[in-house]
């Protein structure tokens, strides 16, 4: 299965390449240092985040049709990146790869792909994010999927998709587990929502051919001011029914870009509506630009992912990323 996957996914982007204008490869190392503290328990420490990615972003000739990838060429682990024994449901070196049509009331999109959370925290790329400060749903979910999307713009601020993918809890294909979404977004001049809905079947195991479905919604709100950026995401967890709110999370942002070398930001959620977290960034830009990011993050957390049980901890991380673009 996973040599029938690359091998399509060659395919895809050696025709891409063909028929392609344009071409934007950034290659993306990332080194962190990274502190857990459990309370009541000896500090570990470890790599973190430590990383290198590689994106590749462009257009064809008809400017409509594009195409997007992500991998994740390694990792603290990278055996797990390649060794994966399911890969709908565990994380591998390919996070994306999709070709894309975009007109001016319709689009669409075809292959690896986001699952839709209605969660703004999902936006950025997993490289450009903080293990710390991130919430409970982002360190447990995985949302890159296989599958295809269909958008309707009926207004340039406003989008509606849908997606039809395989699930992450998917173990293997012969499953036939899969997942879909509604989602929209929307601006109305400095504010903007990200608003979605999923479900996920899953085989139950214990169950002779028996099957089920866990709901997600999400609640992406964000307020765009002139330095400063406030972010509302609200989410039941997606671990049960559209009902079922006891392992939901809320958290709110708060992000500070009013200087070209200098950006900081703070956190504070509550977590399965038992702990708080809360904690700050920092970035430090020597070039003024994203070629070289110098970071630091702090946050005490009460749940990490959904393995693990509720307790109180400490998280820091210190690191540095470096952005090498190519333009073809």
């Amino acid at each position: 299965m996973k040599k029938t996957l690359i091998f399509w996914f060659a395919q895809i982007f050696a025709v891409s390449s063909i028929f392609a204008q344009s071409a934007e490869i950034t290659i993306t190392p990332r080194f962190e240092g990274e502190l857990t503290k459990p309370q009541s328990e000896k500090a570990d420490i470890g790599f973190g985040m430590s990383s290198l990615y590689a994106f590749v972003d462009g257009n064809f000739r008809n400017e409509n049709f594009s195409y997007s990838a992500s991998l994740h060429l390694l990792s603290k682990d990278p055996a797990s990146l390649y060794n994966y024994k399911a890969p709908f449901t565990n994380g591998t070196w390919l996070d994306w790869a999709y070709l894309s049509y975009d007109g001016e009331l319709f689009g669409g999109s075809l292959g690896k792909m986001v699952l839709n959370t209605g969660l703004f925290e999902m936006d950025a790329n997993d490289v450009d994010c903080y293990t710390p400060v991130a919430s409970s749903v982002w360190n447990s979910m995985i949302t890159y999927q296989t599958g295809a999307a269909l958008r309707f713009t009926p207004w340039e601020t406003q989008t509606l998709e849908v997606q039809f993918l395989t699930s992450p809890l998917m173990e293997k294909l012969s499953d036939k587990d899969f997942a879909w979404s509604v989602a929209w977004r929307g601006e109305f001049g400095r504010f903007s929502t990200y608003w979605a809905l999923n479900q996920q079947r899953y085989t139950d195991l214990a169950e002779e051919n028996g099957h089920g479905f866990v709901t997600m919604v999400g609640f992406g709100n964000c307020l765009t001011l002139d330095h400063f950026k406030i972010t509302l995401d609200v989410t039941n967890g997606g671990y049960g029914n559209f009902s079922d709110w006891s392992r939901s999370e809320f958290s709110a942002r708060l992000d500070w870009f009013s200087n070209d070398m200098f950006k900081a930001g703070a956190v504070v959620g509550l977590q399965h509506l038992e702990k708080m977290m809360y904690g700050f960034h920092f970035q430090y830009l020597p070039f003024r630009n994203d070629t070289l990011r110098i970071h630091a993050s702090l946050a005490k957390r009460g749940y990490d992912t959904c393995d693990r049980e509720l307790c109180d901890y400490m998280m820091a991380s210190l690191g540095v990323t470096y952005n090498l673009h190519l333009n073809l």
